[in-house]
């Protein structure tokens, strides 16, 4: 074989050993073009749906935003209204009640009813009966109202302060005259004993006896419904009561009535003189009420309490004054105690038990 043979032969070889090292090559680039695609076309889904999922999210965030922005609107109009109740309850005050509770006795007609009328009038548009057998009652009658010197938080919104008016009101109870609702009178003496004592939480503050006497009987004679009524077992009774602490007494007012029909059986007598016939003349009555409380609780006051003569009243500013003056004094400046609780009274009957 010729040389030129040889090398035409080897040029075959060199040649066939390239195109395959060629095609080798083309067929691993082609195949890591196909690789390459397939992952472009995963990434490309990946992004198509990460998209997706953030269209998604901004419009979750777009509503939250909205739901926000109408939530903060609300929220405005709360404000609002919150801070146009703050300034009303600036504006208000809180009332503060206290209650001195007050307990009219005596025997029928020597005007009890009377004069819880004339406590009422002129507010009172409830027309008030006198009692039946048996039957009591009880009503409110107000008397002194101030404003604490210090604000305190409002019930209904204790970052707000506001003012306190204190009210003084009476609570009086008007009992029938017949002995039979002496046990009732005693009954109702300790519950509100009890009442007053619990709210208050002072030990020194008590019931009011107002008891009622006819004048007129101070020179005609004593009546017997009178001397049943005073010399029964009321007083005794109220007597071991208070001894126990079960029943606490403010006041004792002694409340001579009809004074002007004891004055036409003595003409020109002062008023002095006729209370001091009306101490003489019930003085069995009134010796009944010893030991039941302190000499400087006890007071007596005349009156006129006939409805049907306005201009002849008298007396029932006095009675009121001196029922609500325990309670005034433990509440209301010097000032207001002169204003309100006037000395017009008188404490003899003291000096007789």
């Amino acid at each position: 074989m010729t040389i030129d043979q040889i090398i035409a032969i080897l040029g075959i070889v060199i040649g066939s050993i390239v195109g395959l090292v060629s095609l080798i090559f083309r067929e691993k680039d082609r195949a890591s073009l196909q690789h390459c695609n397939i992952l472009l076309e995963q990434s490309q889904k990946e992004v198509k749906d990460c998209k997706k999922e953030l269209e998604n999210q901004k419009r979750i965030y777009e509503n939250q935003i909205m739901q926000l922005k109408s939530k903060n609107a609300e929220l405005a109009e709360i404000e609002k209204k919150y801070q146009y109740a703050r300034e009303q309850l600036n504006r208000s005050h809180v009332v503060q009640k206290f209650v001195q509770p007050v307990l009219l006795i005596g025997p029928r007609d020597v005007g009890k009813t009377s004069l819880m009328r004339q406590w009422h009038a002129p507010w009172e548009t409830i027309k008030i009966e006198r009692t039946l057998d048996g039957e009591y009652r009880d009503t409110e009658v107000p008397f002194y109202k101030f404003f604490l010197a210090e604000k305190r938080p409002h019930f209904a919104m204790e970052e707000v302060y506001t003012k306190v008016e204190s009210q003084l009101i009476l609570k009086v109870w008007d009992f029938p005259g017949e002995t039979d609702a002496q046990e009732k009178i005693i009954e109702v003496a300790k519950e509100e004993t009890e009442a007053l004592q619990k709210i208050s939480r002072r030990k020194d503050l008590g019931v009011v006896f107002i008891c009622m006497f006819d004048a007129e009987e101070a020179y005609k004679g004593i009546s017997g419904r009178t001397s049943q009524y005073y010399t029964g077992t009321l007083f005794s009774e109220l007597r071991r009561l208070i001894g126990y602490t079960e029943i606490c007494l403010e006041r004792l007012i002694l409340v001579f009535n009809k004074i002007d029909k004891l004055r036409e059986h003595l003409p020109g007598k002062s008023e002095e003189e006729l209370l001091d016939s009306c101490l003489k003349g019930f003085e069995g009555c009134i010796k009944m009420f010893k030991g039941i409380c302190n000499p400087d609780q006890i007071c007596e006051v005349l009156t006129v309490l006939d409805d049907k003569q306005r201009l002849k009243i008298q007396g029932t500013s006095v009675v009121k004054a001196e029922t609500a003056r325990g309670f005034v004094r433990k509440m209301a400046s010097e000032e207001e105690i002169a204003r309100l609780l006037p000395d017009q009274s008188s404490s003899k009957a003291a000096r007789m038990l």
